[in-house]
C-alpha cells in the first residue's frame, strides 16, 4: 500500500469507531502501528492502529474506569485507548505505544493537532527516553516471550530479532526513530524471514537454532546494561503530564460550553413543524442515538428540509451534539439540561 492507500484505510478507522458509539467530539486521533513504521511491511501487512479517546467531563466526574478496547474492522485491529491509559502505556515504554510517536500515517482531530503535536511529537525523543531501563526490560520481555510462543516460526522469529537490532542501537544512543527502522544487512535478514525467502522458513531446525542463539544474545544484551541512565526523565514527565492535562482541558471546555438558552426560548426559535420533527425526534430516541431522516421523513410526513432546518438550529443554539455516521444516519446527543431532562422522561 502507499501512503495515501493507508491513511485512507485509517480514515475508515477512525469512522468506524464512530459508528460503534464513540462520540467523534472525543477522538484525540487515530494512528497506525505496526512493519509500516519499520520499513517492513509487505503485500500481505495488516493496517493496525491505536485510537486515542477523550473522556467527557461528565465520564471523568462520575466513573472510575477509562476506556481499553480493541475493535475489530475487516480482520484489522483498533486497540481504542483512554488519553491517560495512554500516557501510562508512553511511561511503560512499550514500543507498540511509543511508536505512534514517530509515525506519519495518523489521522488527528483537528481541534487538538496543535497540542498534540507542541507536547507530544515535538518532544517525543525525550518521552521515548523516559526510563531506559523500562525500555530495555519491556523490548527484551516482548522479544522472549515472543520467542517461546514459537522458536521455529519464521514469522515469530522476524519480530524477535527486529527487537533485537532495536535494543542493540537504543542502548547504543541511536534516535528512537533509526532503531525502529532496521537497514542494510538488518532489513535484508527481516525481509527474507518475512517473505519466506530463508533458509530458516523450510528448515525448523535451523530456526530453533537461531532462536536459542537469539534467546542468549538478548539475555546478555540485558545483563550488561541493567543499569541504563535516563536523563530526560524529569523532561518527559512534565510534558506527558502537561500534554494530557491541556487537551482534556480544551476537550472540557467544549463539554462545559452548553447553551445557555432555556428549552422555552429554544422552542420559540421552532416553527410549528420543526417542534413537531423534534418531539418526533425525542421519541426515536430519547436524549441520545441515531435517526434515519428518510425514515422519519415517511413515519412523521415532515419534509426533510423540515429535520434539516431543525437539526441546524439545534446545532446553532448547543442544544445538541450532531455528527454524521454514514450508514448508521445521523447522531444526536442532547445536552441543554431542561431538554435533556425531558427527553429522559419521554
Amino acid at each position: 500500500m502507499n501512503k495515501k492507500e493507508i491513511l485512507d484505510r485509517l480514515q475508515e478507522h477512525y469512522e468506524y469507531a464512530i459508528q460503534c458509539g464513540y462520540d467523534e467530539e472525543h477522538i484525540l486521533g487515530v494512528f497506525l502501528y505496526g512493519s509500516q513504521n519499520y520499513g517492513t511491511a509487505n503485500a500481505d501487512s495488516d493496517i493496525d492502529s491505536k485510537l486515542i479517546l477523550l473522556p467527557s467531563f461528565e465520564q471523568l466526574c462520575l466513573s472510575p474506569e477509562m476506556v481499553s478496547k480493541e475493535l475489530h474492522y475487516k480482520d484489522e485491529h483498533i486497540e481504542v485507548k483512554d488519553i491517560r491509559l495512554m500516557r501510562q502505556m508512553w511511561m511503560k515504554q512499550n514500543i507498540n505505544f511509543i511508536e505512534i510517536l514517530f509515525t506519519e500515517y495518523y489521522i488527528l482531530n483537528p481541534k487538538y493537532e496543535k497540542l498534540f503535536n507542541q507536547y507530544f511529537v515535538e518532544n517525543r525523543e525525550t518521552i521515548a527516553h523516559f526510563d531506559r531501563n523500562k525500555t530495555l526490560v519491556s523490548i527484551s520481555s516482548q522479544l522472549l516471550n515472543t520467542l517461546d510462543q514459537g522458536m521455529g516460526d519464521n514469522k515469530k522469529l522476524y519480530n524477535s530479532w527486529r527487537l533485537y537490532y532495536f535494543l542493540e542501537k537504543y542502548i547504543a544512543g541511536e534516535p528512537y526513530e533509526k532503531c525502529l527502522k532496521p537497514i542494510g544487512k538488518e532489513l535484508a535478514f527481516l525481509m527474507s524471514l518475512r517473505n519466506n525467502a530463508n533458509d530458516m522458513c523450510f528448515d525448523k531446525e535451523k530456526a530453533v537454532v537461531s532462536g536459542y542463539d537469539l534467546k542468549y544474545k538478548t539475555r546478555k544484551l540485558v545483563e550488561d546494561n541493567n543499569n541504563l541512565d535516563s536523563p530526560e526523565h524529569e523532561a518527559a514527565t512534565a510534558v506527558l503530564n502537561q500534554g494530557v492535562i491541556e487537551i482534556l482541558k480544551q476537550s472540557f471546555v467544549e463539554d462545559l460550553s452548553q447553551s445557555t438558552m432555556s428549552k422555552a426560548d429554544f422552542m420559540k426559535q421552532l416553527t410549528n413543524a420543526e417542534e413537531r420533527a423534534y418531539y418526533s425526534i425525542v421519541k426515536n430516541i430519547g436524549a441520545e442515538g441515531n435517526i434515519t431522516i428518510s425514515k422519519l421523513v415517511e413515519q412523521n410526513s415532515i419534509s426533510r428540509p423540515v429535520y434539516n432546518n431543525l437539526i441546524n438550529k439545534m446545532k446553532e443554539h448547543n442544544i445538541a451534539k450532531v455528527s454524521n455516521q454514514g450508514v448508521k444516519g445521523t447522531y444526536i446527543k442532547i445536552t441543554q439540561p431542561e431538554l435533556k431532562a425531558e427527553a429522559i422522561d419521554f
